[in-house]
């Protein structure tokens, strides 16, 4: 565990998954939501190692959460468009990829993922 001052810093985070270490990537990421748990970024890359494990329900979780702190964080809700698309959720993820394409209209990511369902 790092000291508190640290634990601000996502560049241990950011060699943890380098070093593909996902558990402790995980465990550190948690560590900061307790001290602050409406850290949208925190979430994303929560939601990014969740997904990296195949945890596609809790990587949805995190995705989510992170929309509901940082409603325009155009990566998650794409992000959980693919983690819907891995659980047969298709409706749904086209949603969500809609609803990107209207926060950015230019995203070559959504179209592609569009034309893909």
């Amino acid at each position: 565990m790092l000291p508190a001052n640290e634990k601000n810093n996502l560049d241990d985070y950011h060699l943890l998954i380098s070093e593909n270490r996902l558990n402790e990537a995980e465990n550190y990421l948690r560590g900061i939501l307790q001290q602050n748990a409406n850290r949208a970024d925190v979430l994303f890359e929560l939601g990014n190692v969740s997904q990296r494990k195949l945890a596609h329900l809790a990587a949805i979780e995190y995705y989510q959460r992170t929309l509901d702190v940082n409603p325009e964080h155009l990566q998650a809700r794409l992000f959980l468009s693919g983690s819907l698309q891995e659980l047969g959720q298709f409706e749904e993820a086209t949603e969500q990829i809609k609803k990107a394409l209207e926060q950015d209209p230019e995203n070559a990511l959504a179209h592609h993922a569009l034309g893909v369902n």
